[in-house]
């Protein structure tokens, strides 16, 4: 699969689907792609409580989607498993977080801010034992 992650305001039509943002104006969907470039699926995600999102991450194996905050200096975690997304953890991050990367193999969050060329990585299983 190909999966593509954004936000979008107003609607947006995926295929045959039809998006409509929320009150808020600003809503984030996931879609992804069979090989052959058909849809599998498509998902709308509130983005109440995440202030800011820009970049998206989806973590696979543990049916996680990451977003960074740029304006608060955060990765916010999203368990994509249950029946609506629902925030399971908050990092603190480099300075203006844009982009967002997870190494399949590792789990780890790799985050790059704006500013000074700064990488990070986290480990989110390593944060959530340490209760940050």
């Amino acid at each position: 699969r190909v999966y593509l992650w954004s936000g979008f305001r107003d609607t947006l039509q995926v295929e045959e689907e039809v998006l409509l943002s929320d009150a808020f104006g600003l809503q984030m969907f996931g879609a992804a792609l069979k090989l052959d470039g058909t849809l599998d699926w498509v998902r709308t995600f509130p983005t109440t409580g995440i202030s800011v999102p820009y970049g998206l991450a989806i973590d696979n194996e543990h049916g996680r989607l990451y977003v960074t905050q740029a304006a608060r200096n955060r990765l916010v975690a999203l368990e994509l498993t249950g029946a609506a997304p629902r925030a399971v953890g908050s990092y603190p991050t480099v300075r203006q977080p844009n982009s967002a990367g997870v190494d399949e193999r590792s789990g780890e969050v790799i985050v790059a801010g704006r500013t000074g060329g700064e990488v990070q990585i986290l480990d989110p299983e390593a944060e959530e034992a340490a209760g940050t």
